[in-house]
Order: C-alpha cells, then structure tokens, then sequence
C-alpha cells in the first residue's frame, strides 16, 4: 500500500471526466421539384431519421471530442430520391502543453450530391454521393507574451459515386 501512495505522490493525480450522449432528431420535407425538371416538376416528400453520439472527455493535458451520426432517409417516390444512409464521423484530439498546444483532427462525412451540389454551384444534381475525408493538425507556441509560433496544416479528399 505504501508503494501505490509513493507512486501516486510521484506521478501527481490527475482527474478524468467524460461526457457522452445519444440523440436521434427526425424530419419531413416536401420538394416540389426533386428531379431539377424545368418541364415535368415532380413532387416528393422526404422522411429523415438521424441518430448520434457524441463523446467527450479530459484527462490531464489531454482532450478527445468524438461525433458520430447516420442520416437514414427515405421518399415517396425512390425513382428521383433514392434511399439513404450517410454516414459521418468526427475526431479531434488536443494536448496542452506549458506553452500551447497540438492537436490532430480526423473527419469522413457522406452527403447526397442532390443537397451539396446545389449549395456549393446553384445548380441540381444527380441523386449520388459525396464523399469527404480530411486530415488536419494543428501546433501552436507561445514564443513570447506578444508573438506565438503557428503550424496549421490539412488535407481534404472529395469522391463522388453514383453520379453522371
């Protein structure tokens, strides 16, 4: 018992504390013209399901956020609006340190071209898949009380599937 008391004193004790939760929102939209169609407009509703998790906790220095969700999603009419499961998924991870920090940033994302396309260009797409995965890393310095050493840095990778 003693040499469990030496090396807690010898180590210091740190807390650990951690949040998580579960949480599902739903939706429905109406779109009065899913296909993009300047000649035959047809109307379809969209039911959206979308559970998640979140997860984060602090151990000492040491920070871990973690997000996950699925967004099922389902039409009355499945010629123009596809079913759908996307998926995403976020880790970030930060460490403090006496005169900054580092931390590493890990996302993959999935979304129907139908939604991002319009948003990115204003003009519709086909109902596929886009595919996002990035990297990003993050050191930070205080060189002194006025100036601080930076180095930020990303990658970002784009697929798409099921489009023409």
């Amino acid at each position: 018992m003693l040499a469990a008391a030496a090396l807690l004193a010898a180590h210091g004790a740190q807390a650990e504390t951690y949040e998580q939760g579960f949480y599902a929102s739903m939706s429905a939209e109406y779109d009065s013209n899913a296909a993009f169609s300047p000649r035959d407009p047809v109307g379809v509703w969209r039911f959206a399901a979308i559970p998640a998790y979140t997860f984060m906790t602090v151990s000492g220095v040491d920070r871990w956020n973690a997000r996950a969700n699925l967004r099922l999603e389902r039409s009355t009419n499945e010629s123009v609006s596809a079913p759908r499961q996307d998926p995403n998924l976020f880790v970030n991870w930060t460490r403090e340190t006496p005169r900054g920090e580092l931390g590493i940033t890990v996302r993959y994302e999935e979304q129907s071209t139908r939604e991002t396309e319009l948003l990115d260009t204003g003009r519709g797409a086909a109902d596929g898949t886009r595919a996002t995965r990035a990297l990003s890393g993050r050191w930070n310095r205080a060189l002194s009380e006025r100036s601080d050493l930076l180095f930020d840095g990303g990658y970002t990778g784009v697929t798409y599937t099921g489009t023409n």
